[in-house]
């Protein structure tokens, strides 16, 4: 395991020493946006991609997280879910949907972005108060 951790290290310093470069480049107009938009794309696959791998691969060595880990996943479906048919497409007006270019299925997400920020910050805010609370009474 201790190898793991010296491998993932170099390649973070790799990939920090890669990004510098880069941004010097940048800004000394020796790249242009896309290669430095580009190089972020690479960044985001590489740690998106790790994200996963190491999410599967700590479900195998720990089955026993499972559990706890397909609750959270489900309870974000619920979340999202529930603010899915909260949320409505019609409660902007059409006329700045159409200035915005903004269909209205899009406005259906974004309204249901907007009620999982809600209910999020809520369950997150009722979290906090229950810890403080226990706290107290401990």
């Amino acid at each position: 395991m201790n190898n793991i951790s010296k491998i993932v290290s170099i390649v973070s310093y790799l990939l920090l020493a890669v990004s510098v470069i880069f941004f010097v480049l940048f800004w000394t107009d020796s790249i242009d946006a896309g290669m430095f938009l580009g190089w972020s794309y690479v960044l985001f696959a590489i740690a998106g991609g790790a994200t996963v791998l190491f999410g599967v691969f700590s479900l195998i060595m720990f089955p026993s997280k499972a559990k706890t880990t397909l609750f959270g996943v489900v309870g974000l479906a619920v979340i999202f879910g529930l603010a899915y048919v909260l949320s409505s497409d019609g409660s902007v007006a059409t006329s700045i949907l159409e200035k915005n270019e903004v269909s209205l299925s899009y406005s259906h997400i974004i309204g249901m972005s907007i009620y999982a920020m809600y209910i999020l910050g809520f369950v997150a805010a009722l979290g906090i108060v229950y810890t403080e609370v226990s706290k107290m009474f401990k």
